[in-house]
């Protein structure tokens, strides 16, 4: 995408935010690490099979271990161009929310039910989260008012 910093950074700025803090939390380089964009479907497939097949999925408190539920997380922005016609695959929006589901995070300027349209036969896979905080805060928003910087 353009406007993003470069992936080890990125990766870089994961790993430093979540070492201290987080010891369950990993950052996976895969995605960035290829010369060519890869479609969502393939990342979160990347994902599910690193967790569910490499590792044997998340600790349970009782030390069992248990396949995990993996979901697409997204601003509702994002989510809208899932509804514009030529910008996602159909068969990759068949797998992601058929096979993984979506929550989505409202967004300020973006409304829910006209983000939605297109996606009614998934709904029962997507989760609106609600804002209760009024934040304005994006990646992309913030990449933008860096450049003009």
């Amino acid at each position: 995408k353009q406007g993003l910093a470069p992936g080890h950074h990125r990766v870089e700025m994961c790993r430093l935010a979540a070492e201290d803090e987080y010891d369950w939390l990993t950052v996976d380089p895969w995605e960035t690490e290829s010369p060519t964009t890869i479609p969502t479907a393939q990342v979160l497939d990347h994902v599910d099979y690193e967790i569910n097949d490499v590792i044997g999925g998340i600790e349970c408190d009782e030390g069992t271990k248990r396949s995990a539920k993996i979901v697409l997380l997204a601003g509702l922005d994002l989510v809208q161009t899932m509804s514009t016609p030529g910008v996602w695959e159909k068969r990759d929006l068949d797998h992601i929310l058929d096979r993984y589901g979506l929550f989505a995070l409202e967004r300020r300027g973006t409304e829910t039910e006209p983000a939605l349209a297109s996606l009614e036969q998934w709904r029962q896979n997507i989760h609106i989260i609600h804002k209760h905080v009024t934040e304005d805060i994006s990646s992309t928003k913030t990449r933008l008012l860096l450049k003009q910087d």
